[in-house]
C-alpha cells in the first residue's frame, strides 16, 4: 500500500472504482473458443476482427468530436452502455452475420470511450488543480498509472473466473461481463464534468486573468485538432506510443503461441501469461517512481532495456528464460505508456483532446493491423526467430530514436521554462 501513499480526491476515486469494474471482462479469456464452440472458423473469427476494426477506424474522429462537442462524460457512459447491449447481442449470436452485428455494435460503443476517457480524467484533474497544466500533468500521470495497474488486476481475474465458467456454460461470463458493465457505468453517473469555457475562466490564474485574452477556440473542430499534429514534439510522442503499443501488443497476442512451440503445456501456459498481466500492472504502479526528475533520459533508458528483452525472447530458446523476459517486458511497458500518455495528453489542446487523441487511435488501430497481420505472416513461413528479430529492428532502428527525439525537444522545452520563470520584463508562459 506505501506505493498508494497519496490520497484520492472523490473524483479520482470514483475513477478508480470504475476502472476495477469496467476492466472485469469474463469473456476475454473464452471469446475465441466460444466461437470456435458455434461453428465459426479462425479465418471467420479474424473476419469479424476486421468488421471490429474498420468500425473503430472509420467513427474513432467523429464520436471524438462528439465527446469534445458534448461532453466526455456523456460519451463514455453512452459507449459503455453501447458495449453492455453488444455483449448481450454476442452472446445471443448464431450465425456470423449476427455476431459481425454484435462486432460493430461492440466497435462503436468503444469509439465512444476511447478518447474521451483519459480527456476527462485529464479534466477533472486540471479543475482540481486550478487549471494548473504543470501540476495536472503530474498528478494525472500518478492516477492513471493506479488507473491502468488496477485494471490491469481486475482483468487477470476476471479471466481466470472467466473459464472456471465457461466450464459451466459458455454465456455465463458474457452475460455477466454485460452486468458488470452497467455497473461500471452506474458508477460513472456520480462522476463530475467540468469543463468548456465558463469553467476555464473560473480556473484562471491571476496572472492569466492580467494577459492578454486567449486565442483558443471555443469550439472544438477537426481542423484544429489535425494542425496540433504539426507540433514536433506532438509528432515524435505520437509515432513513439504507436510503436510502443504496436510492438507490445504484437508480442503479447502471440507469447502463448510461442510457450506451446517450447511444449509447455496448457494448465501453464494461463499462469505465464498472467505473469506478464501482474507484472504490467507493477509496471503501472511504478510509473511515477521511475520518471522523477529526469523523465527524458528514463524513457530512452526503459525503451534500451525494452530492446534486450525482445533480444532475449529471439535467442532465448528455454520456457525460463521466455518466461523471464515476457515478464521484465511487460513491468517495463507498463511503466512506459501511462508516462507517453500524460504526456501527449499534456501537449494537446484541452478543447480538442479528446478528438486529438481519436485520431491517435486510428493511426493505432492501422499500424496495430499491419502488425498482427505481418507478424502471422511472419511466424507462418520463418517462425519466431524472425517475429522477434523483426520487433527487435523496429524498437532499434525507429523506437528509440523517436524516444531520443522526443526526450532532446523535451529537455529544451524545460530549459525554455526555465527561462520564461526568471524573465522580469517580458513574461511568458509556456504551456508544457
Amino acid at each position: 500500500m506505501f506505493l498508494i501513499s497519496r490520497s484520492f480526491s472523490r473524483t479520482e476515486a470514483l475513477f478508480l472504482i470504475m476502472s476495477i469494474i469496467w476492466n472485469m471482462v469474463f469473456l476475454s479469456s473464452i471469446w475465441l473458443l466460444y466461437l470456435l464452440d458455434k461453428g465459426i472458423s479462425l479465418f471467420g473469427a479474424a473476419f469479424l476482427d476486421v468488421g471490429y476494426s474498420l468500425t473503430i477506424l472509420f467513427l474513432e474522429v467523429p464520436t471524438g468530436y462528439i465527446a469534445d462537442r458534448f461532453g466526455r462524460k456523456k460519451s463514455v457512459l453512452a459507449g459503455i452502455i453501447i458495449e453492455s447491449i453488444a455483449v448481450i447481442g454476442f452472446g445471443l449470436a448464431n450465425t456470423i452475420s449476427e455476431f459481425l452485428a454484435s462486432y460493430i455494435a461492440w466497435g462503436i460503443g468503444s469509439t465512444f470511450i476511447s478518447g474521451a476517457l483519459a480527456a476527462w480524467l485529464f479534466d477533472e484533474i486540471k479543475f482540481e488543480n486550478k487549471g494548473d497544466q504543470k501540476k495536472a500533468k503530474k498528478r494525472f500521470h500518478h492516477v492513471y498509472s493506479i488507473y491502468i495497474a488496477l485494471g490491469w488486476v481486475s482483468s487477470s481475474i476476471a479471466e481466470t473466473l472467466g473459464g472456471i465458467l465457461a466450464s459451466i456454460r459458455y454465456e455465463i461470463p458474457i452475460f455477466l461481463t454485460s452486468v458488470i458493465w452497467v455497473i461500471a457505468a452506474f458508477i460513472g453517473l456520480f462522476i463530475p464534468e467540468h469543463r468548456g469555457t465558463k469553467n476555464r475562466i473560473e480556473e484562471k490564474t491571476e496572472d492569466e486573468k492580467t494577459s492578454a485574452p486567449s486565442l483558443e477556440p471555443k469550439n472544438p473542430t477537426l481542423r484544429i485538432a489535425l494542425r496540433e499534429f504539426r507540433r514536433p514534439e506532438i509528432l515524435s510522442i505520437t509515432f513513439l506510443m504507436l510503436g510502443l503499443s504496436s510492438v507490445g501488443i504484437s508480442i503479447a497476442f502471440y507469447f502463448p503461441v510461442y510457450l506451446s512451440r517450447l511444449n509447455v503445456p496448457l494448465s501453464l501456459i494461463g499462469l505465464y501469461f498472467a505473469l506478464g498481466t501482474i507484472s504490467t500492472a507493477t509496471g503501472n504502479l511504478l510509473s511515477t517512481k521511475y520518471f522523477g526528475k529526469a523523465e527524458d533520459r528514463t524513457l530512452v533508458l526503459l525503451i534500451c532495456l525494452e530492446l534486450l528483452t525482445i533480444i532475449s525472447l529471439m535467442i532465448g530458446r528455454i520456457v525460463w528464460v521466455a518466461v523471464l523476459s515476457w515478464v521484465v517486458f511487460s513491468h517495463l511497458r507498463g511503466a512506459i505508456m501511462p508516462y507517453v500518455s500524460s504526456e501527449l495528453n499534456g501537449f494537446l489542446n484541452s478543447l480538442t483532446r479528446a478528438t486529438a487523441i481519436s485520431l491517435t487511435s486510428i493511426a493505432h488501430m492501422i499500424s496495430l493491423v499491419i502488425f498482427e497481420l505481418s507478424a502471422a505472416k511472419i511466424i507462418e513461413i520463418y517462425g519466431f526467430f524472425e517475429f522477434y528479430l523483426s520487433l527487435a529492428l523496429i524498437t532499434a532502428l525507429i523506437i528509440l530514436p523517436l524516444s531520443t527525439l522526443f526526450a532532446f525537444r523535451y529537455s529544451e522545452m524545460k530549459l525554455e521554462s526555465q527561462k520564461s520563470e526568471h524573465a522580469v520584463t517580458i513574461p511568458e508562459d509556456v504551456d508544457f
